[in-house]
């Protein structure tokens, strides 16, 4: 078609590009080439805004727990007038997690921009892991009236960033926990040890008795497109960010995650109902 009018009209319905004929077996092979190395560019480029928004999500949702916690404590202060070198050192406590959490971010958003900053892990205990992030959620616990039980009966030492598993893992599930749980419930975060193929792991586990998770929403929990969520027993908002942001985590520490839900609903008032998060890694 020699017409322009047509061509315009060509490329306006969603073509990319056309040549000439006669055309030149040389000049063919050329533009594919061109439009292939395009088209492979654009999935990076699609992939680096999804890793971006990965991280901004971490820094929207998981800065909220040590906030909201120096928050709570500073306002305890204000209301009561009596502050002790505890609450102090957990105030400071608060506002470490928070910056831990921004330098964490920081750091895995370096290889995105080209720059060389290998994820590394550290020596991490289970036990003191636990007792962290108690320390940060404690008063939400207590002001909903929902009761924390650790049992850690295995702690090992785990190969993880400290920062992810208190703040972008453990933070992330016992709020869910506490958010679906009703006042004088309890949440159990608790630690074991087991075998996967042979080796040796070390199994953490969440339970609530809360109401549990309906089908459509357990099936897609770890969708980061889906932005599955609903409001909590105290109607709380939620993002729907949590628990895929628990995923990616545990996976990029080499370990796995699995979710068990029966919706209060389903059992009429009846039978056990809740959630359980078992999160299973290599020690």
């Amino acid at each position: 078609m020699k017409d322009p009018a047509k061509r315009v009209a060509a490329l306006k319905a969603g073509g990319v590009d056309y040549i000439d004929k006669p055309f030149y077996p040389e000049e063919l092979v050329t533009r594919v080439k061109t439009h292939v190395e395009i088209h492979r560019l654009k999935l990076e480029n699609i992939d680096r805004i999804s890793d971006q928004q990965a991280l901004l999500h971490v820094l929207c949702h998981d800065l909220v727990n040590p906030i909201f916690a120096a928050h709570s404590l500073l306002c305890l202060r204000r209301d009561t007038r009596k502050v002790d070198d505890m609450v102090i050192e957990r105030v400071i406590g608060c506002c470490q997690n928070a910056l831990d959490i921004i330098v964490n971010v920081r750091a895995e958003e370096a290889p995105l921009v080209g720059k060389d900053k290998p994820f590394e892990g550290e020596l991490v205990s289970v036990e003191e892991a636990f007792n962290e992030s108690a320390n940060v959620l404690g008063q939400r616990f207590e002001e909903k009236n929902v009761e924390l039980v650790i049992d850690c009966a295995a702690n090992p030492q785990l190969s993880i960033k400290r920062v992810i598993l208190v703040q972008n893992i453990l933070n992330n599930l016992l709020t869910n926990a506490l958010k679906f749980s009703y006042p004088k419930n309890t949440v159990s975060l608790r630690s074991y040890s087991g075998k996967r193929k042979g080796e040796s792991v070390c199994i953490i586990e969440v339970k609530d008795t809360g109401i549990g998770m309906p089908p459509e929403i357990l099936n897609a929990v770890f969708d980061r497109e889906a932005k599955v969520s609903r409001k909590g027993t105290s109607s709380e908002k939620g993002t729907g960010f949590g628990m895929p942001l628990v995923k990616r985590y545990v996976e990029l520490s080499g370990g796995t995650v699995a979710v068990e839900s029966v919706e209060e609903q389903a059992q009429n008032g009846e039978g056990e109902h809740g959630t359980t998060v078992k999160l299973v890694f290599p020690c």
